[in-house]
């Protein structure tokens, strides 16, 4: 009976300890300064050619928050699975602004994302938008040939032809001696 006694009373405390760690932790969350997030794209970028993403970070009365990460995200979907790529982190300065450059590969509308996650002082923030990114000059382009570092195409012409010379020359003396070698055993 003492165990059951025990439970019961121990019910009772746990919850009560349990809610005041939750509204301690909301009370506490909602001590956080509010913040906003003001992301700056521009109107259109070219693929392969640099483009500068800002995000402006203030606090709820308009005043710039510095020193704060800002993480810069975009928005990609890989074999029907969505999820968020990480541009770059980069800290605001003396304005609260937070910039990054980046250049695209691919052509289309590309979704970006800023986030700050908050922090002792400043609850989080973020804000989205969209650049149209037009079709630019190829990234790659394939050459034909054989391309070995440091060595051009007549070096490489000229040793495999000393290499196949040299098996012709071992061929002609082993067939000639085989030649040879034949004419000894009639003897």
């Amino acid at each position: 009976m003492s165990i059951l006694r025990v439970q019961r009373i121990a019910s009772p405390i746990l919850g009560a300890a349990l809610a005041w760690l939750l509204l301690a932790g909301i009370a506490g969350a909602q001590g956080l300064d509010a913040t906003a997030l003001e992301l700056r794209l521009p109107p259109e970028g070219t693929v392969g050619q640099e483009m500068t993403l800002s995000a402006r970070l203030t606090n709820e009365t308009g005043v710039a928050v510095v020193g704060a990460e800002v993480v810069f995200l975009r928005a990609v979907r890989f074999m029907n699975v969505g999820s968020d790529l990480e541009l770059g982190r980069t800290v605001t300065d003396e304005q609260g602004t937070a910039t990054l450059s980046v250049v695209h590969r691919g052509e289309g509308e590309m979704m970006v994302t800023a986030r700050f996650d908050g922090n002792t002082q400043y609850g989080p923030a973020s804000a989205s938008g969209s650049v149209h990114i037009q079709p630019g000059p190829p990234q790659y382009v394939e050459k034909a040939g054989v391309r070995i570092p440091g060595i051009n195409v007549y070096l490489l012409a000229g040793i495999l032809g000393t290499v196949w010379t040299l098996y012709f020359v071992v061929m002609t003396l082993i067939l000639l001696i085989a030649r040879e070698g034949s004419g000894l055993a009639d003897i």
